[in-house]
């Protein structure tokens, strides 16, 4: 009896491992890119440091443009990380924008740039 229900239980064994999604897969699913409504709720709360944040935005990049009226609103909502933490904060920011306008921008430099070739 107990060889026939061997092969079911290794069967069912390896079905349920391979269910359990790897940590490497779980940091590396693709997550929506931080509005900047999102942003400055987040800097409301005062819950994240610089650190943290600059992380997020690394991680997600950022769907919106970093205007003068953007970066002013960033940086109200954000005084609690000071001089320095905003400073790094509205770099990462910069670095990491995703908005599709930028996207095709891009692609478009590209498509030039191989037409001339």
């Amino acid at each position: 009896m107990r060889k026939l229900l061997l092969p079911f239980v290794i069967i069912f064994g390896l079905t349920v491992l391979a269910t359990i999604p790897s940590p490497a897969s779980h940091s590396q699913q693709k997550t929506e890119p931080i509005t900047k409504k999102g942003l400055v709720d987040a800097l409301r709360e005062k819950v994240l440091s610089s650190k943290e944040l600059i992380r997020e935005v690394q991680q997600s990049g950022v769907a919106f443009d970093l205007t003068s009226t953007e970066e002013a609103d960033i940086r109200s909502a954000g005084k609690y990380l000071g001089k320095k933490g905003l400073d790094e904060l509205i770099a990462a920011i910069k670095r990491n924008s995703k908005r599709p306008t930028m996207i095709i921008r891009a692609n478009s430099e590209a498509l030039k740039a191989t037409r001339n070739r």
